[in-house]
Parts: C-alpha cells; structure tokens; sequence
C-alpha cells in the first residue's frame, strides 16, 4: 500500500528574509521602551516599510533595464519587464526610508526618531537577506581561486561577496547598538548607518560579477553611484547638523 507524501520546497532567499525580518522585529519590541514608543505602533510601521521597500526595489531593478527594454521597446514588452523584474536592494532601501518618513507624518511623530529606532533593525534584516542572495546564488562574486561556488555556473569558484556583505551587516548592527546605548537620542542612528554602509557598499561592488545590475560610465555599477549620493548626503546632513550644536 502506498503511502501519501507531500513534498514542500522552501526557497531558501525566503526563509532568510522571513527570519531576518522576524528578528528585526524583535530588536524593534526590544527597544521600544528607550523611544517610548508602544506595540502598537509596529502595527502601522511595519506594513509601510514593507510596501515601500517592495516598491522600491521592484522599480530601482526596472530602472536598471531600461536600456534592455529600450532595445525592443512595446508597451507590452515594458509591462512584461517590470513585471518579471527582480528586486535591488538600495531600491528598497530608499523606498523603506521613503514609506518610514509618509508614516512618522501621518502619525505626527518624529522621523528623525523613528528612522533612528528603525536603523538597527535595516542592518540585521539586510545581514539574513545576503545569506539567503548567497544560497540563492544571485549578488554572486567574481571568479576567485579560493572562493565558493554558489552561481550559476557549479564549477566556478567565486568570491562570497554577499556572505561578507552579510559580516559588514551585523557588525554595523552591534556598532549601532552600542552607539545608541552611549549616546541616546543624540545622534542619527539612521545616518551612521547609511554612512557605514554606502563605504562598504562601494568597494564590494568591485568584487561582484553580477553585470544584470548595470554597469554604467568609468565602469561603476549602478549601486556604487547610488553609494556616492547617499553618502554625499550624509556628509552633508552630518556637517549641518554640527553647526546647529
């Protein structure tokens, strides 16, 4: 007699999003005391951030494609791309960050404060997120001697890119941490953040093979650019914020 069996494939880019977005939750609960704020305000927060960082994502990875897109250019052929599109991290990192201030708004709260009590929990989210771009085999490195092969190409030994970037991550995750325990309230978490990562973004790019994310002028990738203005911003925000002391 044969026996029903049931065979669930769990991608493995999922569950680490899943647990990394699990765990960034609780840091937030965690915390919530320190910024006084209440439960109930992730209630709120968390469905924003979520949409804006889909958003985000889908259309920064769209944007990348334009020159394809352009190549053989229909109305169809457009939707069909952005359609089937993937998804870019900095893109929902800019949508998440967007959605964050719209929510601090409609709840006339401080987004300043609420990007600060968000930022750890970006990093530790981001840090699983690679784990899972490294077993998924995308974000993947260039050739390299003693390197993993996680691509699509089984007998290519490549540079774990995506597990360092998963490194930087949650050490930016312990500095934040211990930055807001020395130093509450008094300095932007979310800029320290984006300050650390844009550096350690730019030069890990040179060790990505992954041209699907766009290559543009003096052979900078599309995230070193964005790397660039972000940090610019940073520079920018952090020198008028001193002379306001």
């Amino acid at each position: 007699m044969m026996k029903p069996t049931i065979t669930v494939d769990i991608p493995v880019y999922g569950l680490m999003a899943m647990i990394g977005l699990l765990l960034s939750i609780d840091v937030c609960l965690f915390r919530l005391k320190k910024y006084n704020y209440n439960h109930r305000i992730l209630i709120v927060v968390i469905p924003f951030i979520l949409i804006g960082m889909a958003i985000g994502a889908k259309v920064l990875f769209f944007i990348t494609q334009l020159p394809h897109v352009f190549e053989d250019f229909s109305i169809v052929h457009l939707i069909q791309t952005f359609l089937n599109s993937g998804f870019v991290f900095y893109g929902g990192l800019i949508g998440a960050i967007a959605f964050t201030e719209i929510v601090a708004r409609l709840l006339a709260i401080d987004g300043k404060k609420l990007r600060s009590f968000l930022a750890p929990s970006f990093a530790l989210f981001h840090a699983f997120g690679r784990i899972g771009c490294f077993f998924g085999g995308c974000c993947y490195g260039i050739p390299w001697k003693y390197g993993i092969a996680m691509a699509d190409e089984p007998d290519i030994n490549r540079f774990p890119v995506q597990l360092v970037e998963s490194g930087i991550e949650l050490l930016v995750f312990i500095i934040l941490l211990i930055i807001e325990r020395r130093a509450f309230l008094k300095c932007n978490l979310m800029n320290i953040y984006l300050f650390c990562y844009t550096i350690a973004r730019f030069f890990l790019e040179f060790l990505r093979d992954d041209e699907i994310r766009g290559i543009w002028w003096f052979g900078l990738s599309t995230s070193q650019y964005i790397s660039l203005i972000i940090f610019s911003v940073c520079i920018v925000d952090i020198i008028r914020q001193r002379r306001n002391i």
